[in-house]
């Protein structure tokens, strides 16, 4: 499993797990039937475009910090590879 297919899981297991505590919230707040069904609908787009954003959003952070990374270990050792 890539890393970006690692944290697209973690993303999307944590997206599955939040839409399941506020679906408890609203079938105890008493919907119910056809709006039931419209509400999880809308809960699966909702879904698969914070999964898309919030794994983009990782992405660039992961290629930020290795590029802090890259920066860092050049300017802490590449006077030892110039040598």
């Amino acid at each position: 499993m890539s890393t970006n297919q690692t944290f697209q899981a973690q993303i999307e297991q944590a997206v599955k797990n939040g839409i399941a505590t506020f679906r408890k919230q609203v079938v105890a707040a008493g919907l119910r039937g056809p709006e039931l069904a419209a509400f999880d609908f809308k809960m699966g787009e909702f879904r698969r475009r914070f999964v898309e954003k919030a794994t983009a959003r990782f992405e660039a952070l992961a290629s930020e910090i290795g590029k802090d990374m890259m920066a860092e270990l050049e300017a802490e050792f590449g006077k030892i590879v110039r040598h």
